[in-house]
């Protein structure tokens, strides 16, 4: 199954004086966890989205815990399905009401 994790800035921030060890820290993070993600992508203004494709909720909690920005993020994990999928069921749906 595919999902979305989706990293927003949260509440709290962290120190200034940790941010680039936290950023250097993120992209070993990113060495290490980069191929079990179809992709890993940066918002403009903070955060970032991340998907992969698991059936095990353990790969994404390991994912989440091992993230440095974790702490200071409000995270959304989201499923997905391809659009023809989604649209056959919408369309199947209606179809039986």
């Amino acid at each position: 199954m595919r999902f979305a994790i989706i990293y927003r800035p949260g509440t709290s921030s962290p120190p200034p004086e940790q941010v680039s060890e936290m950023a250097e820290a993120t992209g070993e993070w990113m060495q290490r966890h980069g191929g079990e993600l179809e992709s890993i992508e940066f918002f403009v203004a903070g955060g970032g989205i991340g998907i992969i494709d698991t059936d095990d909720a353990s790969v994404v909690q390991r994912l989440i815990a091992e993230n440095p920005f974790t702490p200071y993020s409000d995270i959304e994990i989201r499923p997905l399905i391809d659009p023809a999928t989604g649209i056959g069921i919408v369309q199947e749906a209606y179809s039986n009401r």
